[in-house]
């Protein structure tokens, strides 16, 4: 309100006072239950819906097909950041949609975010990468966590554990593009075996259980360790990992097609260099330099990725 937006009683109201209704809600199911009744509908015709809700991919496909029955502009979106960082340059949000009226509103769009992200025609590309985005993000800080109890059933202060983990992000970085560049030729040999690695992840569990920490994280690590191990995978890298997580069906967004195929086990659809680096990028930006920022003590200078 402060930024000058007007208050309105109802969603009819909202939907008939601007060309550009976004929308950022809990679910998909509250979004529908808001915009699909008749009266909503029809104030939204012939305008330009952009959702940013978190949801599926499979959601946001029924999303778009419902606005195109409605003469509806739609494009499906995803904010990268925490609410606070919104409007701001740090922040970046990913849309999908068609092109045309993504660059018809990016002056707009570029309101909310430094950095407004168009992956591609493929509508169910925003909240694809959103989900990947989050469980890389979280996976990485419930790792952190669960370090820290570790730390502490031995006396360790946080902060020299914070210091320690500090050394260790460059490392995580090359290897995240490292296994970026691995994954699309299905080839993983390298230094370190996954069966070296599982000795490891083995007293990982051991300790855990004799500091009376919680294992559940390090156990499913090491189940799909072990998985990857059993299916042939033993000599290669940690990455191999990746084709016991896997699947067949694969969405080809390349070029801006959306084609479902099942694959046999030889054939790849990489994505292109371009987009490729762009993800890169953004895991980096986004992901790891909240990290750097939890971590970084004032001792130590800003880390090259």
């Amino acid at each position: 309100m402060q930024a000058g937006a007007h208050q309105v009683k109802s969603v009819e109201d909202a939907a008939a006072a601007s060309e550009v209704i976004v929308v950022c809600v809990l679910d998909y199911a509250v979004s529908e239950s808001l915009l699909t009744p008749a009266a909503v509908a029809e104030k939204l015709r012939g305008k330009t819906l952009v959702q940013l809700t978190s949801g599926t991919p499979p959601l946001a496909r029924e999303a778009e097909a419902w606005a195109q029955n409605n003469s509806i502009s739609y494009l499906d979106g995803a904010i990268i950041s925490y609410p606070s960082g919104v409007g701001t340059p740090d922040c970046t949000i990913l849309y999908a949609g068609q092109r045309q009226v993504f660059e018809a509103h990016k002056q707009l769009l570029g309101c909310h975010a430094g950095n407004s992200m168009f992956l591609g025609e493929s509508i169910g590309s925003a909240s694809a990468l959103d989900s990947s985005l989050l469980t890389f993000g979280f996976t990485a800080e419930l790792g952190f966590l669960h370090g820290a109890a570790l730390c502490e059933a031995e006396g360790i202060p946080i902060d020299s554990y914070r210091q320690a983990a500090n050394a260790l992000m460059p490392i995580l970085a090359a290897d995240m593009l490292k296994a970026a560049a691995m994954i699309p030729k299905a080839n993983y040999a390298g230094e370190v075996s996954l069966q070296v690695a599982a000795s490891a992840f083995g007293n990982i569990l051991r300790f855990s259980d004799e500091a009376g920490v919680d294992r559940a994280g390090s156990e499913s690590l090491v189940t799909l360790v072990k998985r990857a191990i059993d299916a042939g995978y033993g000599g290669d890298e940690f990455p191999a990992v990746f084709e016991v997580l896997r699947t067949r069906k694969r969405l080809d967004r390349i070029d801006g097609l959306d084609r479902r195929d099942q694959l046999s086990d030889h054939e790849e659809l990489p994505l292109g260099p371009q987009r490729q680096q762009r993800v890169r990028s953004l895991f980096i930006d986004q992901l790891f330099g909240h990290l750097f920022s939890f971590l970084r003590v004032p001792s130590l200078n800003q880390i090259e990725c």
